[in-house]
C-alpha cells in the first residue's frame, strides 16, 4: 500500500500490532496508519506517472532477491474512483485516481 500510494515514512516504529486486553496476545496488524506524507502531501506533480520510483524500485528489487512471487490484487479504476468520490475532500480526485493507477500499472 505505501509503494501504492507513494508513502516514503513507513519505517519500524510505524508499525503496530492489536493485542487481546485480557491475555495481550497479538492478535493482528494494527490498521495502516501515519500516511501523512503519502500520494499528494507535498502538492500536485506535473505528471501522476512515476516510472523511475525508488519505491517500486525496492520492492521490485525485493521481491526478486527474495524470489518472491507477487500478484497484485485486483484493484481498478472504477474503485479507486468510487473510494475518491466517497471522502469529502478538496483535492483534485481525478489527479489522485490517476495517481494510484498508474503506480498500480507500473508494479
Amino acid at each position: 500500500m505505501d509503494t501504492l500510494c507513494f508513502n516514503m515514512d513507513r519505517h519500524t516504529n510505524n508499525y503496530g500490532v492489536l493485542r487481546d486486553a485480557a491475555t495481550g496476545e497479538i492478535v493482528k496488524l494494527a490498521p495502516n496508519y501515519d500516511n501523512n506524507i503519502a500520494l499528494i502531501s507535498r502538492g500536485y506533480t506535473c505528471t501522476t506517472v512515476r516510472d523511475m520510483d525508488i519505491l517500486i524500485t525496492l520492492w521490485q528489487d525485493f521481491l526478486k532477491e527474495n524470489d518472491i512471487v507477487f500478484e497484485k490484487p485486483a484493484l481498478d479504476r472504477e474503485t479507486v474512483q468510487q473510494i475518491a468520490d466517497s471522502i469529502d475532500i478538496d483535492v483534485r480526485k481525478d489527479y489522485v485516481v490517476d495517481f494510484v493507477i498508474n503506480r498500480y500499472d507500473y508494479l
